[in-house]
């Protein structure tokens, strides 16, 4: 075929593009993976009112814990699959 040219610059620019957006949500990734808490980052109460006053908590920190880490967990893994997504352009 006359009159065609393939341009594979173009292509292995914007391969390069890709790898580095990878690389960036490898590094995303890997800070949501430390950023678990315990149930006690969610309790805020001192001993003194811990021993006077009822623990009638609207909502149990332990609850609140698993909410937080469904959450946490849910977006390392949406930050992992933009990783593979990325990678495999």
């Amino acid at each position: 075929m006359t009159g065609y040219q393939v341009v594979t610059s173009a292509v292995r620019e914007e391969a390069a593009k890709w790898d580095e957006f990878a690389s960036e949500m490898s590094t995303v990734r890997g800070a949501l993976s430390g950023l678990t808490l315990s149930p006690l980052a969610f309790f805020a109460a001192d001993a003194i009112t811990f021993a006077v006053f009822p623990l009638n908590l609207p909502t149990p920190p332990e609850e609140l814990q698993r909410s937080y880490e469904d959450m946490r967990s849910y977006i390392e893994k949406l930050a992992s699959e933009a990783e593979t997504e990325f990678r495999d352009r």
